[in-house]
This record gives structure tokens, C-alpha cells and sequence, in this order.
């Protein structure tokens, strides 16, 4: 590859990188937020099934696992 080659090459690069800079600068692209309907965390407790037991009862089977034994 000859120098004027690389030159022209390296010209181009320059030139590619600086419009790309100047058009963010002068008209960056917009987003806009949308809202998601998504799932209302109300309506899952009110479905919530009322027969399922306690955090408490479930720990409390799992707490003798490290206990010594006698």
C-alpha cells in the first residue's frame, strides 16, 4: 500500500468521524419514554391465594438442619 493510499484512506476516516460528530452535536436522535402497561402489583395480591402458610412456619422446619444433635 502506498502512502497516498493510506493517506486517502486516513482522510476518509477523518472526514466519516467528524460528519458523524457534527450531526450529534447538531441534531442528536430523539427517544421518547413509553409506558409499559405491565402487570399492577394490586390486582396480583388480590388473586394471591389466602391457603398458603406463613413464612414463619416454613422457616421453622428448617432451622433444626445445624442443630446438635443430643
Amino acid at each position: 500500500m502506498t502512502k497516498g493510499k493510506l493517506s486517502l484512506i486516513v482522510a476518509s476516516l477523518a472526514v466519516a468521524t467528524g460528519l458523524f460528530w457534527a450531526r450529534m452535536l447538531i441534531s442528536p436522535p430523539i427517544s421518547e419514554a413509553a409506558t409499559n402497561a405491565g402487570v399492577d402489583p394490586g390486582q396480583i395480591t388480590r388473586n394471591a391465594s389466602t391457603t398458603l402458610p406463613t413464612f414463619d412456619s416454613i422457616y421453622q422446619r428448617h432451622t433444626g438442619v445445624l442443630d446438635k444433635l443430643p
